[in-house]
């Protein structure tokens, strides 16, 4: 955990403590945490991946039905932001409709594709798709960490 979290993690447990609960109770509650990676699009900390851009996939991948939303570079994101088992390089191509509720279906909104580092990929061109990608220019995901 970054420096930043561990702090907040303190100031919690000496409130909590300050306030007679339990040291038990504190840690319990503190042991239910999960570290999760926060992507933003401002760039506030090191740059992870991009929102929107183009669509370069390997040859042999098929068309995704959902636009490109967002890539991530898994070599820049850290190996313990989060507890999800993510390789430790590679992008990882994320695909959804933005405009669909999730809550109006049952079928699956989006998807996810893992490209290994160094796999040759080409730049695709998807008439869906294409109104909805943004260019990558100042488009910019950062890292930041935080709990739950």
């Amino acid at each position: 955990m970054t420096p930043e979290t561990m702090e907040k993690l303190d100031r919690f447990r000496e409130e909590a403590l300050a306030r007679d609960i339990p040291t038990a109770d504190v840690e319990r509650w503190l042991g239910t945490l999960h570290r999760r990676a926060t992507l933003e699009p401002q760039v506030n900390g090191p740059v992870v991946g991009r929102l929107g851009g183009p669509l370069m996939l390997p040859p042999d991948v098929p068309d995704p039905e959902y636009p490109l939303v967002a890539s991530l570079d898994l070599a820049a994101l850290p190996q313990d932001a989060t507890e999800l088992p993510l390789p430790p390089d590679g992008q990882l191509l994320l695909f959804g409709c933005p405009e669909a509720s999730a809550w109006s279906s049952a079928a699956p909104l989006g998807s996810a594709v893992y490209i290994a580092a160094g796999t040759a990929v080409e730049e695709r061109w998807l008439a869906s798709a294409t109104t909805r990608t943004s260019p990558a220019t100042k488009r910019y995901l950062s890292f930041r960490e935080s709990c739950d």
